[in-house]
């Protein structure tokens, strides 16, 4: 979630999926991501304060050497009606920023350093206040 100033005038659209896994769905520990057969996810065993704090977990997708590219999540059967697609209107992004704000989500604590709290301030400073309406 990276904020600028005048987001709020962005006319491109934003998706978050939603992906419901089962337990198969993640890599066991200790295997190491280009060792899977298939779309999988882990959480990396070396964590920096950023991917604590998000909970970053990681996908691997599966490369098909017949039609020379990786999987998609939304193309690997097995996740089929387990992923949902949310379309956000780029309308609704500052006031979904400012929601986020209210409790405790923005970009001095998704991104803890400086570069994260130099975003966020010029954020509370210099960006549009949210449109009502959206």
């Amino acid at each position: 979630m990276v904020r600028r100033a005048r987001a709020a005038h962005r006319a491109e659209s934003g998706v978050v999926f939603v992906f419901a896994p089962e337990a198969d769905d993640f890599a066991n520990r200790g295997v190491q991501p280009y060792d899977v057969a298939k779309t999988t996810f882990f959480r990396p065993s070396h964590l920096n304060q950023r991917i604590v704090l998000q909970q970053g977990w990681f996908s691997v997708h599966h490369f098909s050497a017949k039609n020379n590219r990786f999987s998609t999540l939304c193309r690997v059967t097995a996740y089929k009606g387990r992923i949902d697609r949310v379309l956000i209107p780029g309308r609704c992004f500052a006031s979904l920023r400012t929601d986020l704000n209210r409790v405790g989500i923005n970009d001095a604590t998704m991104f803890p350093d400086l570069d994260g709290l130099s975003r966020y301030l010029n954020w509370e400073v210099f960006a549009d206040p949210p449109n009502e309406a959206g």
